[in-house]
């Protein structure tokens, strides 16, 4: 079973630099701090790939699964 969690928009952005622990961070959540994106799911057979595009259309992430 595999859970995909995303929130990057609707929303005020979240600080990092105000942040109680910025430290405990992620490299990529401090990377991306401050940038809208949504999550685009594509389904072709036995292969489900994630994307993370940004406001301006960037690919941010991505990653397959293959069943």
């Amino acid at each position: 079973l595999i859970y995909v969690v995303t929130g990057a928009g609707g929303g005020p952005l979240y600080d990092a630099k105000r942040a109680a622990r910025p430290a405990d961070w992620e490299p990529f959540t401090a990377r991306y701090e401050g940038v809208y994106s949504l999550t685009c799911v594509d389904v072709d057979g036995p292969a489900l790939t994630v994307r993370q595009i940004s406001g301006d259309g960037r690919e941010l992430d991505r990653f397959v699964l293959r069943r």
